[in-house]
């Protein structure tokens, strides 16, 4: 590989792992601003107004009123009736990733560099192609693993509403005497 291509793969790189959106967001501060956020299905783990926590699917969100549904064990029914909770009831909202989807994409990324090294190595298409396995099933576990910790919150009741987070944004450099990245903090 040229240097010129190690530059472009670098800063290609760089803005994969940090995204320049990664702060985006704040939470909603309201059930009207939580509506396009939370889908009808999702994930949700509900710290309500008296501390304790459940994790609950959504069914239906309305300017004045959240619907929940508590998750069960089984994937596909959920336990008990709907819930229907007031604003005032809840203090926070954490959305869930799907652990499934996080496994299924890094199973694909580990296929794809189990057999980018395959067919770098031609022996392994002789032999039984143990590193291309090796790898596939190590990216379905590293994304399942990074999916199962990804914890976003999503609402904030608006009366206790948390200071705004700190972010990252990076640019890339590219020109033909100079690489680099131009990195801002915001507070």
């Amino acid at each position: 590989m040229t240097r010129t291509e190690w530059r472009v793969v670098m800063c290609f790189a760089a803005l994969t792992l940090f995204p320049s959106i990664s702060g985006a967001q704040p939470p909603a501060a309201s059930f009207d601003e939580l509506r396009p956020m939370l889908p009808a299905g999702q994930e949700v783990i509900v710290t309500h107004a008296d501390g304790r926590r459940t994790r609950e699917r959504v069914l239906a969100v309305t300017p004045s009123s959240l619907e929940m549904q508590s998750k069960s064990m089984n994937r596909r029914r959920a336990l008990g009736p709907a819930t229907s909770y007031a604003e005032s009831a809840i203090t926070s909202i954490k959305r869930v990733d799907s652990v499934w989807e996080g496994m299924v994409i890094g199973f694909a990324a580990g296929f794809g560099l189990g057999v980018a090294q395959c067919r770098a190595d031609d022996e392994c298409l002789l032999a039984i192609p143990v590193a291309p396995i090796l790898i596939t099933l190590t990216g379905g576990l590293i994304g399942a693993t990074v999916d199962a910790l990804i914890r976003k919150t999503v609402y904030v009741n608006g009366t206790r509403r948390a200071p705004g987070r700190a972010s990252i944004a990076l640019s890339p450099w590219l020109a033909p005497k100079t690489t680099g990245v131009s990195v801002s903090l915001k507070f």
